[in-house]
């Protein structure tokens, strides 16, 4: 078995330990049940699509899955892979987990289209890393409680689609990388703390869905359109 979709079936209870098991999986579709508990520490190797959204999970989720254990990414051994670094679609929002993303996640998870992690508990500072990212189109991380400054690598991700950072507490100068967002159809960065935007953004076509106003008194005043998706890349139903 590749593939295994349970969604929207009511299903209860945690989440097994022995998915770990499946050692072909591809895909698992878990969203919209009211699976309780943690994330088990292992998960299939193989998966390239995971979606567990809108379930009612907690606690933090296992370093195992998306970080190298013990191994700092600035030394990382070349071929060193983490739990789920096959990941092409990653969604894990509405629920409450909480913790910290690890500062090698965007180095292990370096293959992700889609990363979605909204509307959970879910703080510190977001790392340098993410801008490892290379082949992200869509970054959902809105309405949890990262604060600090944004990095500026993030805006070294000139092909991002879709950028939603709102409902956070992040501080500081909206980087100017964040200017390269030339292919970016949606970008929410409102109900944060940041101080006065680039010049580039506050000029940008609101009929791009950006929909930005000017700084005031110091701070950034944004308005903008929200939708609420799961981006799968089309390979995703060729996968083998």
């Amino acid at each position: 078995m590749t593939a295994l979709n349970l969604s929207s079936l009511a299903l209860y209870g945690t989440l097994p330990s022995s998915l770990y098991a499946l050692s072909f999986l591809v895909s698992l579709e878990l969203s919209r049940n009211s699976i309780v508990g943690s994330l088990p520490p292992s998960l299939p190797w193989t998966l390239k699509y995971l979606n567990i959204r809108s379930n009612s999970l907690t606690g933090t989720v296992p370093h195992t899955l998306w970080s190298f254990s013990g191994l700092s990414w600035q030394y990382r051994i070349i071929g060193s892979k983490g739990a789920l670094s096959n990941l092409i679609v990653l969604d894990l929002s509405g629920n409450s987990l909480s913790g910290t993303l690890p500062h090698d996640v965007g180095i292990v998870l370096s293959s992700l289209v889609t990363l979605t992690l909204s509307h959970n508990l879910l703080y510190g500072t977001i790392p340098w890393s993410v801008g490892s990212m290379s082949a992200l189109l869509n970054l959902d991380i809105s309405y949890n409680r990262f604060s600090g400054p944004m990095p500026a690598s993030l805006g070294y991700l000139t092909h991002l689609v879709r950028v939603d950072l709102e409902g956070n507490r992040l501080t500081g100068e909206i980087p100017a990388t964040f200017c390269n967002f030339t292919a970016t159809t949606e970008l929410s960065l409102g109900q944060n703390l940041f101080a006065c935007c680039p010049p580039c953004l506050e000029v940008m076509d609101s009929g791009a869905c950006y929909s930005l106003t000017p700084c005031f008194n110091g701070k950034c005043h944004w308005s903008h359109v929200r939708t609420s998706v799961t981006y799968v890349p089309p390979s995703i139903f060729s996968l083998k």
